[in-house]
C-alpha cells in the first residue's frame, strides 16, 4: 500500500465520521427544536421529504416546515438512529439510518412510537458535509399502549 491510497482510504473513514456526526447534529438539533440549526445542516437547495408529512426544498422552506407544523404534531420526540450504511465517494455520500423515536402526539397527549428508515444523500461543501437530500419511510406509528402489533398506522 502506497501514501497515495492510505491517504484515500483515510480520508474515506473520516468524511464517513463526518457524516455520522451531521446526522447526530440533527437528532440532536431537532430533539431540541432548534429548527435553525436543522435547517443549516441542509445545502441551500437541499429536500427533506416526509412522505405524508410533505417534500421541502431549500433552508427556508425546511425551517418553515419544522418551525411550523412539527410542533403542531408532535410536543415529544427522542430520535434514535442506528444501523448507517454510509457509502463516500469524493465530495458526494449516501446514508441508510434505520430511526425509532419515542414521542408525544400533541392532538391527543398520547405516547407513541415511530419507527422507519432515513434515505439520504450528502454533499461536501469546503470541508463541511451538509445534507442535499433526506427521505423518510415510514414503518409505523403507534400509540404507545398497543404496539404496532395491534395498531400500526403507517404513513
Amino acid at each position: 500500500m502506497n501514501a497515495k491510497s492510505l491517504h484515500a482510504r483515510l480520508q474515506a473513514l473520516e468524511d464517513q465520521e463526518a457524516v455520522k456526526v451531521l446526522k447526530a447534529q440533527y437528532c440532536y438539533n431537532v430533539d431540541s427544536k432548534n429548527w435553525r440549526a436543522v435547517a443549516d445542516l441542509f445545502t441551500e437547495d437541499g429536500v427533506w421529504d416526509g412522505e405524508a408529512f410533505g417534500r421541502y426544498r431549500g433552508r427556508k422552506a425546511i425551517y418553515s416546515f419544522f418551525s411550523k407544523i412539527v410542533p403542531t404534531h408532535l410536543s415529544f420526540f427522542v430520535h434514535m438512529v442506528h444501523n448507517p450504511i454510509i457509502k463516500v465517494k469524493g465530495n458526494r455520500a449516501t446514508g441508510v439510518w434505520y430511526w425509532t423515536e419515542p414521542c408525544t402526539l400533541k392532538k391527543t397527549n398520547q405516547a407513541a412510537w415511530i419507527c422507519g428508515r432515513y434515505n439520504e444523500q450528502y454533499l461536501k461543501q469546503g470541508k463541511r458535509w451538509r445534507v442535499k437530500t433526506m427521505r423518510l419511510k415510514f414503518f409505523y406509528v403507534t400509540p404507545y399502549e398497543k404496539g404496532w402489533v395491534k395498531e400500526r398506522v403507517t404513513k
